[in-house]
C-alpha cells in the first residue's frame, strides 16, 4: 500500500503543511505527484532521444553502405546536380 508519508519526506517542516489545513495538504500532495510525474517524464524523454539518435545513426550507416555498393556496381547513382556523362 502506498503511504502518503512518503510523499512528504521532501518537506522539512511537516507541521507547517498540516497547519494550512486540508487545502495545504492537498496542495502538497499535488506538488509531490507533479514532481514524481516530471521525473518520470524526463526519463522517458531522455530514452526516446537516445533511441531516436541510434535509429538515425543506423539509417545513415545503411544509406552510406547502400550508396557505396551501388556506386561500385556501376548502377549509375548520380547525385542531383552532377553530370550524368
Amino acid at each position: 500500500m502506498f503511504s502518503f508519508m512518503v510523499l512528504f519526506q521532501n518537506f522539512p517542516d511537516f507541521q507547517a503543511i498540516t497547519g494550512l489545513g486540508i487545502g495545504g495538504i492537498l496542495a502538497a500532495v499535488t506538488l509531490c505527484f507533479y514532481r514524481i510525474d516530471r521525473k518520470q517524464s524526463e526519463q522517458r524523454l531522455a530514452k526516446l532521444g537516445q533511441d531516436f539518435r541510434q535509429i538515425v545513426e543506423q539509417n545513415t550507416q545503411a544509406i552510406t553502405l547502400l550508396t557505396a555498393f551501388l556506386m561500385s556496381q556501376g548502377h549509375g547513382c548520380v547525385r542531383r546536380g552532377e553530370d550524368e556523362s
